[in-house]
């Protein structure tokens, strides 16, 4: 016990540390889709440990985007090895944007 209590100590790392809060979105209601980073984790590591995390996410996402639809991720590393992934969900719904939606807004535009 005393051997984890010497090396070893607890670290904070920062999942949410360059993960965009919003992305956008084509051919939708909406231009931007809102995101759910994941939240800092906290591990015990040795001092001699290099901890990074690698974020993979597309460009933009296309229309329709449902509401915890995981689009991307964050990799923990620990010493070049993958400890553990972390999913990166959307916070909300935007519908697919069609010729009658598109009707509308023009009108609406037109008479106000």
């Amino acid at each position: 016990m005393d051997y984890g209590m010497n090396n070893y100590s607890k670290k904070e790392i920062p999942l949410n540390k360059g993960v965009p809060s919003k992305l956008p979105v084509k051919r939708g209601h909406k231009s931007n889709c809102t995101l759910s980073a994941p939240k800092p984790v906290s591990l015990y590591v040795s001092s001699n440990e290099k901890t990074k995390c690698i974020i993979t996410l597309p460009a933009s996402l296309t229309a329709p985007v449902q509401k915890g639809t995981a689009v991307g991720s964050v990799v923990l590393y620990i010493d070049s090895k993958p400890y553990r992934s972390y999913p990166i969900y959307t916070k909300q719904t935007i519908k697919k944007r069609t010729f009658s939606w598109c009707y509308k807004k023009l009108f609406y535009y037109f008479i106000h």
